[in-house]
């Protein structure tokens, strides 16, 4: 694990990387590299609204990705995660002062990694994904397979408002 504290477009941010292993009889199965990134909240506020919308690229697949109030609270329990944002309404805007209920970011990436592999005929060697911004369950999400080349598919979530919150590649290779 390692700590690293930079200044961001809109103050200081923490990030933390982790690396977890997963065995089974010694031998190594998944290395999985997590990098956290820890902001002050109140310089943060409002920065989703002033940048700009991504372009889409080559789009060769685009769904319509609607998380609901269900799979919401059924996935936070599958992963024994008891964050009242993801599946409480009222504490998310009240208190978060998140408008909507959080879409877990493993969520995210497990769609995109499932489309992944579905894309390449069976499941990837490598995976990566970055979540860049919060998703929330209002209506009108998509995912686009944005393009593949060679082994490699890439994928992106897009919130209501076009706005990508989760981008991800799986590679067969």
């Amino acid at each position: 694990m390692t700590v690293n504290t930079k200044a961001g477009r809109r103050g200081p941010i923490c990030l933390i990387n982790l690396k977890v292993e997963y065995k089974t009889e010694e031998r190594l199965c998944i290395e999985e590299w997590r990098t956290l990134a820890l902001i002050d909240r109140q310089s943060h506020q409002g920065a989703s609204a002033e940048e700009p919308k991504p372009a889409p690229g080559l789009v060769s697949a685009s769904i319509r990705f609607d998380p609901d109030p269900v799979l919401l609270f059924r996935y936070s329990a599958l992963t024994f995660n008891s964050h009242r944002i993801h599946f409480d309404r009222r504490y998310s805007s009240s208190v978060e002062k998140v408008d909507g209920l959080v879409v877990q970011g493993p969520l995210q990436a497990t769609v995109l990694l499932n489309i992944g592999a579905k894309a390449n005929s069976g499941g990837p060697r490598r995976f990566e994904y970055r979540n860049l911004r919060v998703l929330t369950d209002h209506p009108g999400s998509r995912i686009d397979m944005v393009q593949k080349v060679g082994s490699t598919v890439t994928t992106a979530i897009y919130d209501h408002q076009g706005m990508a919150t989760t981008i991800a590649s799986a590679d067969q290779g």
